[in-house]
């Protein structure tokens, strides 16, 4: 698996690693979960009294991914205020790093129940034996565990974050994990109740005995051999507030101009559904106070996307709905101006917000690339900002997610970057998903200023060759194949120049089994990372983040 680490919600420095699985592995897992999906699918499709389950895997209708939870963190919220309002007291509470810490036989657990799980284990009987049915499913189970441990050195802890077979395996124990907790919770007399699972995060509401659920939720996380995540386990009486008020200040936020309407081409209306879009027109002092408002909101509340909420009203995107009454979801309509003095005001402001918080980088881009859709404009102070945070303040140790961004970003709007940016990352870049788009922003720099970084770029194969950093040499492409930074080495088949070909390893004709299958690939031009790519029509007028920050499938088509 190849890691790739990117900043969660908030303004703390905390961070995620996902993964890019090694297509081999993704195509035994897929193997697996096909033969056995009727099982899988029956299994996530059980219900049980006083449980809503709202992030069973359905087909998402959009083809950003193949999957996605059936609800919305959107619709979520509406769902609990909507049943807070039977109970008096609401339990929020998710699993401390949940994907990393799955033990991965607990998915036979969850097919057949812990004690029939480790029975069968435990006395190696052949899963043929005894009830077909629990067979077939200890089996099921068995098989995706695995698979899953093939692809990650035979760890039994933790699955990788971003595929989608992870989704659906995450489903399988969450499911489990539930289903356990209401039964213990019925056990320990608290019968009114009712529990609303979204992947690992839990609401409980109840009348009474807060204590003793807690403890029971404890109990049961434990049988699991995962924890909450005590720092977030929060109790809401009916009194107390359960939106962060940071929300309502933002949503309320009107710029006091007029209210306008932009008509889209006929191409644009069929994408977003709509002839027009209503927005009230903002100025530079009103925007100057409302990007402030949502600075200060996110230092006082570090742990949240402030910053993501309030940049929707800046751009058309699908996360901000019209209404009959106004213009978007909010309550508000868009804020928006596309006179020509109001650009500049705008591009200054979101380059200042990029270099506080280039964590968003994706979210700002969105604002970007809309009035770039619309208005053909082009940012100037951004290519200072991009200079100053990779020469300055990023790490292309930890980086990955804000460092590719902002190539990909500079690379999108033709943007020239001083030759020391390109510099400081040839020398201390490790991942193979920041090398590949940094060696695509190569290519385009030296073609727009008509310079040349032969000697710089030799520094990094010359790294590559001595296995002096995260990239290893490779003898043959079928040596690199089983190992993380594969796609790097695959990649460079396709480069688009000689002197990236020529560091591409050979393939070896002689071995049987991987290298007729590469040849094959690369013949039939299968790229798992596009040098020259081409955003969607669709994301430019929606936003290349529309899919959230949880993961990394929907960001700018780098893999």
């Amino acid at each position: 698996m190849i890691p790739f680490s990117f900043p969660r919600p908030g303004i703390e420095n905390r961070r995620r690693i996902a993964h890019l699985l090694n297509p081999i592995i993704a195509i035994q897992t897929a193997l697996v979960l096909d033969e056995h999906w009727e099982i899988y699918r029956n299994k996530l499709a059980e219900k049980k009294d006083c449980l809503f389950e709202t992030s069973i895997p359905v087909i998402d209708q959009e083809d950003l991914r193949y999957l996605r939870p059936a609800l919305t963190h959107t619709k979520l919220s509406s769902l609990l205020e909507n049943v807070h309002l039977r109970y008096p007291t609401l339990i929020k509470f998710d699993v401390q790093a949940f994907y990393p810490s799955i033990y991965t036989h607990s998915l036979e657990w969850a097919m057949v129940g812990k004690t029939a799980a480790k029975k069968k284990l435990s006395e190696k009987r052949d899963v043929q034996g005894g009830d077909q049915d629990v067979a077939e499913a200890y089996k099921a189970g068995q098989e995706l565990d695995n698979v899953i441990r093939r692809g990650q050195d035979k760890e039994t802890y933790g699955i990788p974050i971003g595929p989608d077979s992870s989704f659906i395996a995450a489903e399988l124990v969450g499911k489990s994990v539930a289903h356990d907790l209401v039964h213990e919770l019925k056990k320990s007399n608290l019968n009114n109740f009712f529990l609303i699972r979204h992947v690992d995060d839990f609401a409980l509401f109840l009348y009474e005995n807060v204590l003793r659920a807690i403890g029971t939720v404890r109990k049961v996380l434990r049988s699991w051999n995962l924890l909450p995540n005590e720092l977030k386990i929060e109790v809401i009486d009916a009194l107390s507030k359960n939106k962060d008020t940071w929300v309502y200040q933002l949503s309320s936020f009107s710029s006091d101009g007029k209210i306008s309407e932009l008509a889209l081409s006929e191409e644009q209306s069929s994408i977003v559904k709509r002839d027009v879009v209503t927005y009230q027109e903002i100025d530079y002092w009103n925007l100057e106070h409302y990007l402030a408002l949502a600075f200060d909101l996110q230092k006082s509340h570090p742990t949240k996307s402030v910053i993501t909420y309030a940049l929707r009203r800046l751009h058309l995107n699908s996360r901000v709905k019209p209404s009959k009454s106004s213009g978007d979801g909010y309550g508000r309509p868009y804020l928006m101006n596309f006179k020509d003095k109001f650009y500049p005001d705008l591009d200054l402001q979101l380059s200042a917000l990029l270099s506080a918080f280039p964590q968003y980088v994706d979210v700002i881009a969105d604002v970007y690339l809309w009035y770039h859709e619309i208005a053909e404009k082009t940012p100037s102070y951004l290519s200072k900002a991009i200079d100053t945070l990779i020469i300055d303040r990023l790490d292309a140790l930890e980086h990955h997610f804000e460092i590719l961004w902002l190539l990909w970003i500079a690379r999108y709007f033709q943007l020239t970057l001083e030759k020391k940016s390109i510099i400081t990352l040839l020398e201390a870049v490790q991942d193979p998903l920041t090398a590949l788009e940094l060696l695509a922003y190569a290519h385009f720099w030296q073609g727009k200023t008509d310079s040349s970084l032969t000697a710089e770029l030799d520094v990094l194969h010359r790294r590559v060759s001595e296995s002096k950093i995260g990239l290893q040499k490779a003898e043959t492409l079928q040596e690199a194949f089983l190992r993380e930074d594969w796609i790097f080495h695959y990649s460079l088949h396709f480069a688009p120049n000689s002197q990236f070909q020529s560091w591409a390893p050979r393939i070896d004709e002689r071995e049987s089994s991987l290298g007729p299958i590469l040849r094959w690939m690369i013949e039939n031009d299968v790229q798992f990372f596009r040098w020259d790519r081409h955003i969607h029509a669709a994301d430019k007028l929606l936003g290349v983040s529309r899919k959230g920050r949880g993961g990394i499938s929907a960001r700018p088509y780098s893999f």
